[in-house]
């Protein structure tokens, strides 16, 4: 029953999550399992897709319930970005972000006591910017511009220490 449904559905998922992408299409895989397949991604970088659940009880489909509905905070973090920075540098801080906190705001490693967006350490550096995307993501800029001067130099240190 569900592998009739899981092509049905694909489509579905892609509306209801506001991805940026064209021709989305279900395929089988060797394993018996579906995937989606999104064929032309319109983003200018990667960014990571809403996850989507879906629930099902006795083989039926009850309900799609996108996770995130919000436009991806690496969308918007590479739009502010651009207003200080080149497309190359504003994906490279993308990912910057994306290994130092995934983009959760707020967001405090255990281990190390470091917070935010960008990893302030220690966390009391980044004050009252503390806890707001903008802020966070301010903060993050700056403190890349006065120690790197821009992400990619940035982004090649954390390379080469797995930290910046």
């Amino acid at each position: 029953m569900l592998d009739k449904l899981i092509p049905l559905i694909a489509p579905l998922i892609i509306i209801l999550t506001s991805c940026p992408v064209e021709a989305p299409k279900a395929v089988k895989t060797d394993k018996k399992e579906w995937k989606i397949v999104l064929q032309k991604e319109v983003a200018p970088l990667k960014i990571q897709k809403p996850e989507v659940r879906i629930v099902v009880a006795k083989d039926k489909i009850s309900a799609v319930k996108p996770i995130l509905t919000a436009e991806a905070p690496q969308q918007r973090g590479y739009q502010y970005c651009l207003k200080h920075f080149d497309s190359a540098n504003c994906r490279a801080l993308v990912e910057l972000i994306n290994r130092e906190s995934g983009w959760q705001v707020g967001i405090k490693n255990r281990y190390s006591g470091a917070c935010g967006l960008g990893q302030s350490l220690p966390c009391s550096k980044m004050g009252s910017a503390y806890g707001s995307f903008e802020g966070e993501l301010s903060w993050t800029i700056q403190y890349i511009k006065e120690r790197y001067k821009n992400p990619l130099i940035a982004l090649a240190f954390h390379n080469r220490h797995n930290y910046y």
